[in-house]
């Protein structure tokens, strides 16, 4: 859901990190600084307005005594920053602020200030200050910054410390100091309240993994350090918090594994049924995954164990429902192995790891430049693996991108950047490559990051990314890159409204999709420009800047975005954007939930003071707080807000689904309660709810109360990226029990259509990364059996699978067509890329009338059909029916092509589709298709027979390949009804036809004599064409008024009063005039010998030639005579049977050209 667009910018980097290479930069946990590491200096940056804000250079001195910059890390307060040196010391920084700004912006009447978006706030001056040293006894591998601590990775012996943050005085000297520092070590009375652990203590859940093995050139295998008693190095430490989850910890060993980590304390308070986690039961076998319950799966630590492991790569791979169960296995005496041994020898060793805890996703990058997505259930259920990201095989590339370099996800789930030794790539969560660039596929580019990356990060709103590009010859300066990007507006809300149109957003703007608005044509044009940019107003982006929601109305006329604070909204129809007339009320309050139009009314899901309420704000009036309409309150944060019809649904962080009616009355409008529900125990983790709708049934639209639409309808979440049904039951006294039936994985974004078009109506599409899947009907789905133990259904395979080749963003059901975007990279003439958003579109309507001819439902798809039928590709609609059906039935042996035929008898297009599908197809295939249809004949004839003259010249194509072409006669016939018709422009491509099936041009003679195109020319007696007697009509009276327009000699004029309606050559000047490059071209200017028995191309002007052209090569002799002032020796062609007239040429030629 992510696109690079525009250029990228390059950052201006400043003394004193230009004396260096920059190795590293890290971003603080708000994002609003990054930090910048050379080997001697750090600077620190602001994110917007992007400039360096302070910076420390290391003298020789304390390079020598402490070793040089390795690697930089922000405390979690966001003013701390540790630096790791190459001697394992940490060198301890404050940020702080000061009383004079950076820089100076000086703001005249003359050149006022022009501020961009988060540039409007006062730029604050900050300074850097050394807070001491620290020395890391065994060798510090990485650091891990949390509230109160600082989380250690040791090499010697390999283990975990942990310290207290700030570090206790006596631990920390100053820089100055002469005294080297106490080692940190976890020993002694000064370090009581640090704590090391060991992971030979992790011994007993590494032994379980049951991952691949990793390559033996690749250091040790956990498995040889295990058994010689040498524990894996923790090289890298990572937390990702979740609330209702225990906090995640990820460890990257030197052997190339990850693995997932969580704090035996915190499993003991979320999992108080489980086994005490202080005592040391004996080891036991899991059961294996059909035997374990929700529950189960559990390893029990050792004694004084801190962190209880699992796998996360290598994962086991995704497991079949279907695969059965046998012997011991089944008794679950042993374990199941996660992967065979041929998967062994493919183990890539990782080197990066980020977590998504959005989707409940790993990402980890490895050496050989994949990037191997897991996906992370709720312990103790075990890691799976879920897709694999793979550049050169997605992009189609020569070369390998070579090893992962970094990986950073963006804050909303729905975006992955990697960057790696020769380019980079951003990725969607579901595996759909979205913008890339990679060393030696550009070769004009010279930018530093198409030629590889070493680090990146997202900017707050995810609408840019910061890269630093490796060293490249080509740009030796350049080095420090943003990148800008466009996203879907429905990563921050996903709402029905905004899945109804293509709703892009950018850093200061948004992108409304209006081709729904325009005529047919103009939708499948992929060069139409039919996309509007509204900027949003820089009063407010200046100050309010990321913009976190953007909502659209479902009309597309109104438009509501809201930032940091406050919101804005927008109206199409006067241009205008509102804001609040008292910028303190927009301050006031925080736009956390969502943004809804019901008709001219904004509904807003607002926090206060800590309160949480729902706003209504009409667009007529002034935003101020006086103008409130109406305001409810909620116990706790509103998460995911839908409206469907008047029917406002509001999930909240408590796990409750909220039923709200809107009403609007004479004077005011308000919302009403109607009921909620809560999801506890259904839903694990209320932040991982993305989406919500719901179906209602039919009898309930009709008959049925809207108040109790939530305890009959059929509620769908977004969970995790798992498309679910949640199914009423009444379980007595009035309670409500749901059946849970999840649909789909990896699901990005879905849509609903409850007021659809035939078959479609209350149809579910949903978008996996690859292609969008749709379940027709989703209130009737069947489930087959319901598991009592999970209140689940077995998953149902989707009715439909579209395979795209962009992202859709809009269906427009009443088109028939997915509208949706991709990426374009051109960098021509110029040094850098630039990259485009270019527009898509997908015709779903064949697939699913194919997919109910296939089930034997005429009827259904007679119904679907002809809510298309006045469409101006309909036709083309049928053509790739029955293309997609005679392709695959060939090679499959299905027998729904004569179904698909009669299906298109009901149609006038039939003809055009069967002979437009058999152009397109090899004629190997035309034997099939045609012993179903009829001959190639009846259906020419039949043309004929109605009147589609076009349609039978393509089948004159057919016969002509079968052939089945009877000589001339059937063109002659088909020119003959040509011309009673006016269709000029037909005969003209029919007698090319002739000409081409007879390069002799027997064929066009004969029809030209038939016909009586153009009539022999008078003669004398020796054979000479004679001009025109004086009083001759000059003029072509079928084909033009005016009087003074020369004819060609030799054709004879009749005026269509004196040739009868039904007579051809009443016709004879117009086609004549119509089919002249035709003629010409093939028999140049024809007369008539009778007595040599041959025939020359001359033709007579009636006037003498005004303009000579110069002489030319051509028409010069070799021996120096010019004989510019005649045409070249004119073209023989010999008459049936004249075999002699070849050899022989007039001997009087007269030259043709062109009055002026």
């Amino acid at each position: 859901m992510y696109w690079p667009t525009s250029a990228a910018k390059v950052l201006d980097v400043q003394f004193p990190l230009d004396k260096g290479r920059i190795i590293r930069i890290r971003q603080s946990r708000k994002g609003n600084f990054f930090a910048a590491l050379t080997k001697d200096a750090l600077g620190v940056w602001d994110v917007r307005p992007t400039v360096m804000q302070a910076a420390v250079v290391r003298t020789a001195q304390s390079l020598d005594r402490w070793g040089s910059n390795v690697d930089v890390f922000w405390a979690n307060d966001g003013r701390g920053l540790i630096i790791l040196t190459s001697t394992s010391h940490l060198l301890f920084y404050q940020l702080v602020s000061t009383s004079k700004p950076s820089y100076d912006t000086p703001s005249t009447s003359t050149f006022p200030l022009s501020v961009g978006p988060g540039e409007g706030d006062v730029l604050m001056g900050w300074e850097l200050r050394s807070l001491g040293v620290a020395f890391v006894m065994g060798g510090c591998e990485s650091v891990l910054p949390q509230q109160h601590a600082l989380v250690l990775t040791l090499r010697h012996p390999p283990s975990i410390l942990s310290v207290p943050y700030p570090l206790p005085q006596q631990l920390v000297c100053s820089p100055g100091s002469h005294f080297p520092p106490i080692p940190l070590d976890g020993e002694g009375e000064e370090q009581v309240e640090c704590d090391v652990w060991d992971l030979n203590r992790a011994r007993e859940w590494m032994e379980h993994e049951g991952g691949e093995r990793p390559s033996p050139s690749f250091r040790l295998s956990v498995v040889d350090r295990l058994a010689g008693e040498v524990p894996p190095v923790p090289t890298r430490l990572s937390i990702t918090r979740t609330q209702g989850l225990p906090s995640l910890h990820t460890m990257l060993t030197d052997g190339g594994r990850v693995y997932a980590m969580y704090t035996s304390s915190q499993l003991a308070h979320i999992m108080p049924e489980t086994p005490s986690l202080g005592t040391s039961p004996a080891p036991r076998t899991p059961l294996p995954p059909h035997q374990a319950s929700p529950a189960g799966y559990f390893h029990p630590p050792p004694s004084a164990s801190k962190y209880i492991g699992q796998a996360l790569y290598p994962a086991a791979p995704p497991r079949n429902p279907d695969a059965p169960v046998e012997g011991v296995e089944a008794l679950g005496l042993i374990d199941t192995p996660a992967s065979s041994d041929a998967q062994h020898s493919s183990f890539h060793p990782a080197v990066h790891v980020s977590v998504n805890s959005r989707f409940g996703l790993a990402a980890v990058g490895t050496v050989s430049g994949t990037v191997q997505v897991v996906s992370i259930p709720a312990y103790p259920l075990p890691p799976r693996a879920s897709h694999v990201l793979d550049l050169k095989k997605s992009a189609n590339l020569r070369v390998s991108p070579g090893s992962v370099t970094a990986l950073a996800w963006t804050s909303d789930g729905y975006g992955l950047a990697v960057g790696y030794e020769k380019g980079w790539a951003v990725w969607s969560m579901g595996g759909r490559l979205g913008g890339w660039g990679l060393e030696g596929e550009d070769e004009a580019s010279t930018e530093g990051f198409m030629q590889g990356v070493t680090d990146l990060f997202w900017a707050p709103g995810n609408l840019e990314l910061f890269v630093l590009a490796k060293n490249s010859p080509l740009d030796p300066e350049e080095r420090l890159y943003s990148i800008p990007f466009a996203k879907s507006a429905t990563t921050g809300q996903h709402s029905p409204d905004n899945t109804r149109y293509a709703f892009l957003q950018m850093d200061d703007r948004v992108l409304v999709y209006r081709g729904a608005d325009q005529p047919d044509m103009s939708v499948i044009n992929p060069e139409s420009d039919v996309w509007q940019h509204i900027k949003i107003p820089n009063a407010y982006i200046a100050t309010n800047w990321p913009i976190r929601y953007a909502s659209i109305s479902s009309d597309g006329r109104l438009i509501a975005v809201a930032g940091r604070r406050g919101l804005t909204h927008y109206s199409a129809s006067s241009g205008r954007w509102k804001l609040f007339v008292d910028e303190r009320q927009e301050r006031d309050f925080i736009v956390r939930g969502g943004l809804l139009w019901f008709h001219h009314v904004l509904v807003a899901a607002v926090e206060v003071d800590r309160q949480y309420q729902i706003r209504l704000y009409s667009r007529d009036l002034d935003l101020a707080d006086q103008n409130i309409l109406h305001s409810q309150a909620l116990p706790s944060p509103v998460l995911v807000m839908s409206l469907l019809d008047n029917s406002l649904l509001v999930y909240t962080a408590d796990n409750t689904l909220y039923h709200f009616l809107i009403l609007p009355t004479k004077d005011t409008i308000k919302v009403h309660l109607c009921g909620s529900i809560s999801f506890q125990g259904i839903v694990q983790v209320p932040s991982r709810v993305r989406a919500l709708s719901w179906l209602v049934p039919e009898a309930q639209k009709q008959l049925g109360d809207p108040a109790d639409d939530l305890i009959v309808a059929t509620i769908i979440f977004l969970v995790d990226g798992k498309l679910m049904l949640l199914r009423p039951r009444r379980a007595g006294n009035d309670e409500v029990r749901y059946d849970m039936q999840v649909l789909a994985d990896r699901i990005e974004a879905y849509w609903t259509h409850l007021h659809g078009i035939g078959t479609l109506e209350n149809s579910l599409w949903g978008y996996d990364g690859s292609a969008m899947r749709v379940w027709l009907d989703a209130l009737t789905i069947e489930a087959t059996r319901v598991e009592p133990t999970r209140d689940a259904y077995e998953s149902v395979k989707e009715s439909v699978y579209l395979r795209l080749d962009f992202y859709p963003l809009s269906i427009l059901m009443d088109k028939g067509i997915i509208i949706g975007v991709d990426y374009e990279t051109s960098n021509r003439n110029l040094p850098f890329s630039v990259f485009k958003i270019q527009t898509g579109t997908h015709l779903f309507l064949p697939r699913f009338l194919r997919y109910h001819l296939a089930g034997g439902h005429l009827a259904q798809a007679l119904a679907l059909a002809a809510n298309y039928a006045e469409l101006v590709y309909f036709a083309h609609a049928l053509e790739v029916l029955l293309h997609s059906v005679l392709e695959e039935e060939v090679d499959s042996g299905l027998d729904t092509l004569p179904l698909v035929i009669t299906f298109l008898d009901h149609f006038p297009e039939s003809l055009d589709v069967v002979v437009g599908c058999a152009r397109k197809t090899e004629v190997e295939r035309w034997s099939m298709l045609f012993d179903t249809v009829g001959k190639p004949r009846e259906l020419f004839e039949k043309c004929l027979e109605n009147g589609s003259l076009r349609t039978a010249a393509s089948y004159l194509l057919v016969l002509h390949t079968l052939e089945e072409l009877d000589d001339a006669k059937d063109t002659v016939r088909l020119l003959r009804l040509a011309m009673a018709a006016k269709e000029f422009h037909l005969c003209k491509e029919l007698l090319r036809f002739l000409h081409s099936i007879a390069e002799s041009g027997a064929a066009l003679r004969t029809a030209i004599k038939d016909l009586g195109i153009i009539q022999p020319p008078v003669e004398d007696t020796q054979h000479r064409i004679l001009p025109e007697p004086p009083n001759s009509n000059p003029t072509l009276s079928a084909n033009s008024d005016q009087p003074d327009q020369p004819a060609l000699a030799g054709v004879p004029i009749v005026s269509e009063s004196e040739a009868p309606a039904t007579d051809p050559t009443s016709r004879a000047g117009e086609v004549a005039t119509a089919t002249e490059s035709v003629t010409a071209d093939s028999v140049e200017h024809l007369t008539v010998n009778g007595g040599s028995g041959r025939a020359t191309s001359q033709f007579q002007l009636s006037s003498p030639r005004i303009f000579t052209s110069p002489p030319s090569p051509r028409t010069v002799d070799p021996n120096g005579a010019d004989t510019s002032g005649s045409m070249p020796t004119p073209l023989v062609v010999p008459v049936d049977g004249d075999e002699e007239g070849a050899d022989r040429v007039e001997d009087t030629p007269v030259s043709a050209g062109m009055n002026d």
